[in-house]
């Protein structure tokens, strides 16, 4: 998956940012009953199939830094972790995991500096999940793609901006892009139903994210042992090393 995926979330972002969270197109039609029902269903399956493997590719702020996150969410327990890219200059974060309301942090730039603070091999940042970071509100959209219960399709309809996108293709399999409200684009597989691929944005139109799901051989979520974990809200002068993203 992580090859391929990969590819294409990158070669999407530019698209993203210049046509589908842009508005309308063209061959736009309102959603049939089936359609809405199936968009009212999708969140619901992410939720029932309990964990995927991800790709993430977005931008980290309104200056152009891309961010790419290559990883595993389980809905099911609220915990996830990925490997992290970025074009962020000086940036060190190489990769995160998160459960409930915690995030750990690898910098192995930082590695001497945690170790000199009692850490053990491999260190990591832990620290509480902060929405103003990048990397956190990705993490907020991924975990928000799964619902313990089906939206009503009734309503789905009703709300302005949704619409049948078109047909297509996807990694080989035959999707339809359905639009819920003005911001947010869900390609579904045509057989199952599944979510295989979420595009929105923020409400000003200017951090497009892109995130694509493959539901098979899922791998399991490691965390960092505690004595690899320095937390920041202990040590508050390490925050200075968590800039950026």
């Amino acid at each position: 998956m992580a090859g391929q995926l990969r590819r294409v979330t990158a070669a999407v972002v530019s698209v993203v940012i210049s046509t589908s969270c842009a508005g309308t197109g063209t061959g736009e039609r309102e959603l049939s009953r089936e359609e809405a029902a199936r968009l009212a269903e999708v969140t619901y399956l992410n939720h029932r199939r309990g964990a995927a493997q991800f790709e993430v590719a977005t931008l980290a702020d309104l200056n152009g830094t891309q961010l790419a996150l290559s990883g595993v969410v389980d809905w099911s327990n609220t915990r996830g972790s990925a490997k992290v890219s970025h074009s962020q200059a000086g940036g060190t974060l190489t990769e995160l995991s998160w459960r409930a309301n915690v995030v750990f942090e690898r910098r192995p730039t930082h590695d001497a500096l945690l170790q000199s603070l009692g850490a053990a091999s491999s260190p990591y940042f832990g620290r509480a999940i902060d929405m103003r970071r990048r990397v956190d509100q990705v993490v907020s959209i991924i975990m928000g793609l799964a619902a313990t219960q089906p939206e009503n399709a009734i309503l789905i309809q009703q709300k302005p901006g949704t619409k049948f996108i078109r047909s297509d293709t996807l990694r080989g399999k035959d999707v339809d892009v359905l639009r819920y409200g003005t911001r947010s684009i869900y390609w579904v597989e045509r057989v199952t139903g599944e979510m295989l691929r979420f595009e929105g944005n923020n409400d000003a139109g200017t951090l497009p994210i892109v995130v694509d799901f493959d539901f098979k051989d899922v791998a399991t979520i490691r965390f960092p042992e505690p004595a690899q974990v320095v937390f920041v809200d202990d040590k508050p002068d390490l925050s200075a090393f968590l800039a950026g993203l």
